[in-house]
């Protein structure tokens, strides 16, 4: 990026990775003026997604509950990501791995229209295998909504107060198995909702997780403890999604959440590539 400053003229650049670079991406005082992308070669994936119903992982029906979500732990190393929803049903694991280059073309990848894309939001089976880029792998096939949870939660809720859609950044990594359980235990078999834990693992061997919530908005007091419980005591809030309260839990300003973890986020090669 390169940005001029307001009051002074300061002209700076700044690479992804270098303090400066979230000022001018985000602080006021910052005008950008220039912005160098730089693109990788495409990658393909194999996305799978396994479910196992919530009575199974932590109800007196299983003998050893923890041992799916344990298991899962063996992709964290090497998944590009990884994700968790916990509703009061079941608790969906999606992950990808890549495939070995040269095996597949893009052209391979799964190609879903809008129909299809409505179809498979409302009616999809819970068990997944399909291969996608990296491009859009992530978001290619949306996790399963029930016809009558979508009503319920898009229409009906909005006449009791509403239900929002908030999503919540923290820069640590927040074990599988003991947040899930929380999650269903405290928050979701008791209100309904439900929430998607996202994970991203950094090159110096941290992560960051992120929580997609959809909820009752007269329980985000109830979300936030059981944050404080699971041990956040900072996050960052997404900016285009509802601006939940989190109280005690401080709501760390936009610029200062990124420039602190900025030397985790991987930066872009020098010179151009494809």
């Amino acid at each position: 990026l390169q940005g001029v400053e307001l009051g002074s003229g300061r002209v700076l650049e700044a690479r992804r990775g270098d303090k400066e670079f979230w000022d001018i991406a985000l602080k006021s005082q910052w005008i950008i003026v220039e912005v160098e992308l730089m693109a990788r070669p495409n990658r393909l994936l194999r996305i799978t997604q396994v479910a196992k119903p919530t009575n199974v992982l932590f109800g007196a029906e299983s003998a050893d509950g923890a041992q799916p979500l344990q298991q899962q732990e063996l992709w964290t190393q090497t998944a590009p990501f990884m994700l968790f929803e916990v509703d009061a049903q079941k608790v969906r694991f999606r992950h990808a791995t890549y495939l070995p280059e040269g095996s597949a073309e893009i052209s391979n990848e799964v190609d879903i229209g809008p129909l299809e894309q409505l179809f498979l939001t409302l009616c999809q089976p819970e068990e997944q295998d399909f291969v996608d880029s990296v491009a859009d792998g992530h978001t290619a096939i949306p996790f399963n909504i029930a016809a009558t949870q979508f009503i319920y939660s898009y229409y009906l809720r909005n006449l009791e107060g509403g239900t929002i859609n908030a999503e919540i950044y923290v820069d640590r990594w927040m074990e599988p198995q003991e947040t899930t359980r929380a999650l269903y235990e405290s928050i979701h078999s008791v209100y309904g909702g439900r929430t998607i834990l996202r994970y991203r693992r950094l090159p110096d061997g941290s992560a960051m997780t992120a929580l997609d919530l959809l909820l009752d908005k007269n329980r985000q007091a109830e979300y936030s403890q059981l944050l404080v419980k699971l041990g956040i005591t900072e996050a960052f809030l997404h900016l285009g999604k509802y601006p939940m309260k989190l109280d005690p839990v401080k709501i760390v300003p936009t610029e200062e959440f990124w420039s602190r973890n900025s030397s985790k986020l991987p930066s872009l090669p020098e010179g151009p590539t494809a």
